[in-house]
Formats: structure tokens, sequence, C-alpha cells
């Protein structure tokens, strides 16, 4: 498993260290690195174009073709554009259905195989007594709604917003810091384990908000699993970055309300948690694992 940002703070590097780990628990011993294993039977590349150039993808890809090691690549981000390796791959890889349509119709005859993001299944023990705590979490940056759910908390009224999430670089932490604040806001700010937050919002969150605007791109949110593994009750925003989750979240324009109907809708609370586990359960990182190991045998590794 090659992850460019293995070992860093990073959504992507976290989902392929969920993976490897999901894999060995499974007796698949796969070695994980920032730099491709040029003995290896098969190249599994974590991508995000932010992480590595093109040109060393394609010189990677170039290699496993002429040593006939199948190259494999999961594209967390499937944009518009075509990248010249995309042609080299034995398989594409995409988390969304959007991604898939996007590769396969750019890469006619190219083997593109849908792989939904794994899901954690812890579900903490939640709070006994329902407040009105409102919380988010997640690397903190403009994309990701914030200023929109603070304008939702105020409009809702008595509130206490907790923010769970840090930054990854100076001109974040001042974009944060002035951010209009309406309503009480506590925040975590230390990079936590993604199982001590699912803890923490058990115990302390009603509801959870993922307010993300749309991308340009085709991509899903890892964020919203640990979300989902709380047990807590999460709306969205009706992005593409949720597609996938429309019937265990409460999609919607209208943040505001659909907060006040989340805290006091005790029905529609226990449906979405509900599904919730039963998503989680489908798509366990265990069962990730599963079917990354069908796709390289059919490769024949």
């Amino acid at each position: 498993m090659w992850t460019p940002s293995v070992g860093t703070r990073c959504g992507v590097a976290q989902y392929a260290d969920a993976l490897v780990t999901a894999m060995h628990r499974l007796g698949l011993p796969v070695p994980h690195s920032a730099e491709p294993d040029e003995g290896a039977r098969l190249m599994h590349l974590q991508h995000e174009h932010s992480l590595v150039a093109p040109e060393r993808v394609s010189d990677v890809a170039r290699y496993a073709r002429e040593a006939d090691v199948p190259f494999v690549v999961t594209e967390h981000a499937v944009r518009g554009q075509a990248d010249v390796w995309e042609g080299e791959a034995a398989a594409l890889v995409a988390h969304s259905t959007e991604g898939v349509a996007l590769l396969s119709d750019r890469q006619p005859g190219r083997r593109v195989e849908l792989i939904p993001h794994g899901c954690p299944t812890w579900f903490p023990q939640r709070k006994v007594h329902r407040d009105r705590v409102v919380a988010t979490f997640g690397f903190l940056e403009p994309h990701k709604g914030l200023p929109a759910l603070l304008e939702a908390a105020a409009a809702v009224g008595d509130v206490e917003l907790l923010l769970i999430g840090s930054t990854r670089a100076a001109w974040a932490d001042e974009w944060l810091a002035g951010l209009r604040l309406p309503v009480t806001v506590r925040r975590v700010a230390e990079f936590l384990q993604e199982e001590e937050i699912a803890r923490r919002l058990a115990a302390e969150a009603d509801v959870l908000v993922f307010p993300y605007a749309q991308p340009r791109f085709a991509a899903v949110s890892g964020a919203v699993r640990v979300g989902l593994a709380s047990g807590v009750p999460v709306l969205t925003t009706p992005t593409t970055w949720f597609s996938d989750l429309r019937d265990v979240t409460l999609p919607t324009d209208d943040l505001a309300a659909g907060i006040a109907r989340l805290l006091d809708d005790t029905a529609l609370r226990d449906a979405l948690t509900d599904g919730a586990r039963r998503h989680c359960a489908e798509h366990s990182w265990e069962r990730t694992a599963r079917r990354h190991a069908e796709l390289y045998a059919s490769l024949g590794r």
C-alpha cells in the first residue's frame, strides 16, 4: 500500500491506516509506506492530487507495467479531467457512484471498481439526558461550512455549539479566529484519534452536523462515518460528499430547520441511529478489507 501522506494528519492517511489494519486482522500482511515498494507483487496507491505529483505517479505506473506488476489506484477525489497515469492502471477505485461514472466515461475499457468507504462500528454509550448541544468535527476549513452552521445555530437559539477539530495551516487559524460567534461555542482543538472523537460525541452531542459546500470533484467524507459510528443523529447538506448516505442522515439546505427538527423529533433521531448501525455493519472496515482482497485476487496477486 503506497500512501504518500502516511503518518501525517490527513484523511487519506487515516483511511489507508484503517484499511491496512483491517487487512492485517484478516491475515493479510499488507506493507504500508510513503513510497512504493518496487519489489511488491502488486502496488496500490491511495491517491489525492495535493499529495503526490502526477509525474511521480506516471513514473511508478510505467515501472509497474514494464515489470508486469498490477498497479491499482484509489482516487479519493475524482476530478473532471483525466490524468495520464489513469490509462496505465490495472484498476481504478472510487468510493462513490459519481466517481465511478467519471472514471468509466473517460477510461472506456479500463477496470473501474466501486468500493465504498469503510465505516467503524464503535457506537459507544450515549449520554442519558438530552440537551441542546449541536456538534461538528473534522479539519476546520472554509469549505466545511462553519459560518453557515454558526448562523443556523443562532437562528435555532438556545443551543451550545461543540467544535471538535484542528486546523492544518496558519491561514486556517486566522480564518477561524475571525469568525463571528453568535452562540456559545466550545472547541476541542487538539488532534484526537477517531475513536476518542466518537466517544466524546456520544457523551456530549445531541445533533451532529456536516454543513459542507458542494465540491468541485467527486469524493465522499470519512469524517461523517466516524460521526455515524458515534450513534449521534447526523444532519448533512445535500451535496455529493454525502450522496451515499441519504438514507441514514438528514440532508437539508435549511440547516436551522433541520437542527430544530432533530433536536425535537425522537422517532427521527432513533431511525437515523438505527440506519447508521446498519450502514456501518454493512460497510465495516473488515468488509472493506475483504473487497480489496477480492480485487487483488482477481488481478492474479
